[in-house]
This record gives C-alpha cells, sequence and structure tokens, in this order.
C-alpha cells in the first residue's frame, strides 16, 4: 500500500486532481475498499480535499465486477473499462452502477 501512497502523493504533489490504479490482483474485495479508502484518506489530508479517484480492475480471479464494486462503494469515483469487456461484462457492470445507486439512495 506503500507504493500507491507514494505514486499517489507525488502525483498530488505535481498537480494532479485525478489518479487511477489498475488492479491485477487483490486478495479480497474488503481488500481493495480498504486500499481505495486509505488512498483517499491520506491524499485528503496530505492535499487537503480529496482527489477523484478511479479503479481499473482485472479479472484475473473473477472478481473485476465484484472489486468494482467495492471500490465504488468505499468512495472511488469511477471504474475505467478497458478494450478488453470481456474481462467485465457490461452488463454485469450495468447492474453493479444499479446497486451503487440504490446504495445511495
Amino acid at each position: 500500500m506503500i507504493r500507491f501512497l507514494s505514486v499517489f502523493m507525488l502525483l498530488m504533489v505535481a498537480g494532479a486532481t485525478n489518479a487511477a490504479a489498475a488492479v491485477d490482483v487483490v486478495a479480497t474485495t474488503q481488500d481493495l475498499a480498504a486500499l481505495v479508502q486509505e488512498v483517499s484518506r491520506t491524499l485528503a489530508k496530505c492535499a487537503g480535499t480529496v482527489p477523484v479517484i478511479g479503479v481499473h480492475c482485472h479479472d484475473d480471479l473473477g472478481l473485476a465486477t465484484a472489486n468494482s464494486l467495492a471500490a465504488l462503494k468505499a468512495g472511488a469515483h469511477g471504474v475505467l473499462l478497458s478494450r478488453k469487456y470481456s474481462e467485465m461484462n457490461l452488463a454485469n457492470i450495468a447492474a453493479a452502477g444499479r446497486a451503487v445507486r440504490e446504495m445511495s439512495a
């Protein structure tokens, strides 16, 4: 996690207001949620503002949709899709989006 935070802090110091992380393999959806929360919390303390955080999840363990939803619930502002839509079926992303909207209501 320190590596992630270091990179994000360097981006913020350089003036970035958006940051995205490509996540290849995360042990659990809870780990990704904790990472998003910690990055957001740490950068808010350092920069005085919460940056826009996005994630790009690969489906190595069949968890791309679950990890994307966990990241959104934890405060990520978006999910970046690759050209390989087979990694995350768009229908799953649409369903995840509906679930996030319902949780926010």
